[in-house]
């Protein structure tokens, strides 16, 4: 069962990304399991991330750590989030796993840092 996201219900601006990502489970069985990822749209609540392989199986709803390399020339954005929605997706001979991460406790500056790059993506699409 694929959950169904409203995108009305969200609070902040999401935009596009194509940006190198690291994702660290929490999950009890993969605790520790580091996967290379890329992250495909970012908002100051979360961000998608695109994997290869599922981090732990159709279960969801646990913690995880995010490193995100925001093409902004800053060090790579790292924090804790937790997974809301999981998306299988076939794409000719390859599977990909979609992932909603929702933010969990970004400090201040990492909030005006993501915010920053949502409207500089913004202000070029008009």
């Amino acid at each position: 069962e694929n959950a169904v996201f409203d995108p009305s219900r969200r609070r902040f601006p999401r935009v596009h990304l194509k940006a190198f990502a690291q994702v660290v489970s929490a999950f009890k069985h993969d605790i520790g399991k580091e996967l290379n990822a890329e992250c495909v749209n970012i908002s100051e609540g979360g961000c998608c991330i695109e994997l290869d392989t599922l981090l732990s199986g159709p279960d969801i709803d646990f913690g995880i750590r995010v490193g995100i390399d925001l093409p902004d020339g800053e060090d790579r954005l790292i924090t804790n989030g937790k997974i809301t929605w999981l998306k299988e997706e076939n794409r000719e001979l390859i599977t990909k796993y979609l992932i909603g991460v929702q933010f969990n406790h970004l400090k201040p500056e990492e909030k005006e840092r993501i915010r920053k790059y949502v409207h500089s993506q913004l202000g070029n699409n008009k």
